[in-house]
């Protein structure tokens, strides 16, 4: 699942290669099942503004979806891409999309034209596993197979960072609303908060991160573990604000802030997606998954 940048609409793809379109607020779907071109969908990414989509399937492929319409826009055929599309990210401003692979190559692509902008090689064509634009758009920041993090400069391609510091698979990264930190949570059931070349750890000892998600105001980091809880941290001190949040039945697979800081919406693998109360630490089901092919 992907939600947009307001909170208010998400995307979700299955294996029956089918995706669906849904509001939010209204906890209902509101565009699909639509049954896409190529084969099972293995990620999604819905734009700022949410009027496309970004679906990849397993043939490696990537379609862009008109939202209100359900037509396809652009069909994008990544070259050198042998073993799959790993992540995708659309950019926050002008009409971007960054797709990584796992044998190691970062492209971007003009969701307009189709055309390809131009190819980041991965550090030693190192498998790409996640992936997202900086709030400005200006950076890139993708985590590998090997524990690295590396940030590159969007215009131009250059690797501005290669940050050490994780001993297992980076499985996600997320910037703060400023810009100026970055997090990686990985296999190692650590997350660490960058800023520039510097990493501070901070432990997970309940399982694998498998999602993360600064809030907006930056005070807050959230993590959704392997071990079905969602933990969050205040930022400035590094130290855990909420312990453990319960209720999802499967690993928690991505999450979000809403704007007002006030709830933190996730997605698992139990295809609920659930709203949680920061105060409170209560939570309700504000959606469940359904696909059915039409």
């Amino acid at each position: 699942m992907s939600f947009s940048s307001d909170h208010t609409h998400a995307v979700t793809g299955a294996a029956d290669k089918t995706i669906v379109i849904w509001d939010v607020n209204k906890e209902e779907p509101i565009q699909g099942p639509w049954v896409g071109p190529g084969d099972v969908v293995t990620n999604v990414a819905i734009a700022p503004n949410h009027h496309q989509v970004a679906v990849s399937s397993s043939d490696h492929k990537i379609t862009i979806w008109d939202t209100n319409t359900g037509s396809h826009l652009i069909a994008i055929n990544p070259a050198g891409v042998e073993s799959g599309i790993s992540a995708m990210s659309f950019s926050p401003h002008g009409p971007a999309l960054v797709a990584s692979s796992f044998n190691g190559v970062v492209q971007i692509w003009d969701i307009n034209t189709g055309d390809l902008q131009f190819t980041i090689k991965g550090e030693d064509l190192d498998p790409l596993t996640a992936l997202t634009f900086s709030p400005d758009g200006d950076f890139i920041i993708g985590g590998s197979l090997h524990a690295t993090v590396c940030v590159w400069k969007t215009s131009t391609g250059h690797k501005v960072h290669k940050l050490d510091g994780h001993s297992g698979e980076i499985t996600a990264v997320a910037f703060d609303n400023s810009g100026h930190y970055l997090a990686s949570g990985s296999t190692d059931r650590t997350i660490r908060v960058w800023h520039r070349s510097t990493g501070l750890p901070l432990e997970s000892d309940r399982g694998g991160v498998e999602s993360l998600a600064f809030s907006f105001g930056g005070s807050y980091l959230a993590a959704g573990l392997s071990d079905k809880t969602i933990r969050v941290w205040a930022s400035e001190t590094r130290l855990p604000f909420i312990d453990g949040l319960r209720g999802h039945m499967d690993k928690v697979t991505s999450m979000m802030f809403t704007p007002d800081d006030n709830y933190i919406l996730s997605h698992s693998l139990d295809k609920s997606v659930r709203a949680w109360n920061i105060s409170t630490q209560e939570s309700f089901i504000v959606l469940v998954e359904t696909h059915t092919s039409q």
